[in-house]
């Protein structure tokens, strides 16, 4: 396992890249942004934290459904871009902060942890895990969304960080989908209503190219989902769980991996 990556390979990194990762041109990312705000249903929030806002392109996006949101990130260089990008909303702050370590006081109802936490060695990233589940009010959410091909320098790859979540957590975990390039999980803190984690097992989508390959939640609680239109639409349903005619890993078809011209994860 590589070392966790601390702040000097951020500013090295700033330094030669000022968007390392294509941030502002990229339609990978561009997906990836509106599929995390949807996955949030709309809901309005009253104080969010943002670990990891980089030059602050998804920080833009997520700043009008809170009341508040506060941006971090450990690089000084992408903290002083967010900082003018966002100069506009008086209701945010974007501050040059570790993680774990320099974790904001206060309590969050939202806290988003998109490509941050493979950045982590395993014990750094359980720490981090705690300190966010202790900051959560009831009913808060945490939502985890990872780059999930395999990387030249990072301590851990997108699917270890979400397993080790997933295994670990206290939260409930609510929601969870997988795509070819990224994973997105949501949990939440003291729901009142059945969870994918209820339901003695953690359902998931596989989906290649816009069609959903396979939906299994082992237990009481299962979920379908049909693409209407290039969106999803999501059915809960109680009773047996659903057998697929055929497994995700036999249905999804192999495509090209994706690799940008910064390499994508470095």
């Amino acid at each position: 396992m590589n070392e966790r990556l601390g702040r000097e390979y951020f500013e090295d990194l700033y330094a030669k890249f000022p968007d390392p990762w294509n941030f502002e041109t990229s339609e990978y990312e561009r997906r990836k942004y509106r599929r995390t705000l949807e996955s949030l249903d709309g809901r309005k929030f009253r104080r969010a934290l943002e670990a990891g806002c980089s030059i602050g392109v998804f920080t833009e996006m997520l700043a009008p459904h809170c009341g508040e949101l506060i941006a971090v990130d450990a690089s000084d260089r992408a903290v002083s871009a967010a900082r003018k990008r966002l100069e506009s909303f008086s209701h945010l702050r974007v501050e040059r902060r570790t993680l774990p370590e320099e974790m904001p006081e206060g309590a969050f109802d939202l806290i988003i942890a998109s490509e941050v936490l493979y950045y982590l060695d395993r014990e750094a990233m359980l720490d981090t895990l705690r300190i966010f589940e202790n900051s959560l009010v009831s009913g808060g959410l945490l939502l985890a969304v990872h780059w999930r091909k395999e990387t030249k320098t990072y301590p851990l790859r997108g699917d270890e960080v979400h397993d080790l979540i997933r295994s670990n957590t206290r939260l409930d975990h609510t929601k969870s989908e997988s795509e070819p390039e990224y994973r997105l999980d949501l949990f939440e803190r003291g729901s009142g209503g059945a969870s994918l984690r209820d339901a003695s097992g953690v359902g998931s989508r596989e989906r290649n190219g816009g069609d959903i390959i396979a939906v299994e939640v082992p237990g009481r609680v299962w979920r379908e989902s049909v693409e209407r239109g290039g969106g999803s639409i999501w059915e809960e349903k109680v009773g047996d769980t659903p057998t697929p005619e055929a497994s995700g890993s036999e249905r999804i078809a192999k495509r090209a991996e994706r690799v940008p011209p910064d390499s994508r994860r470095l």
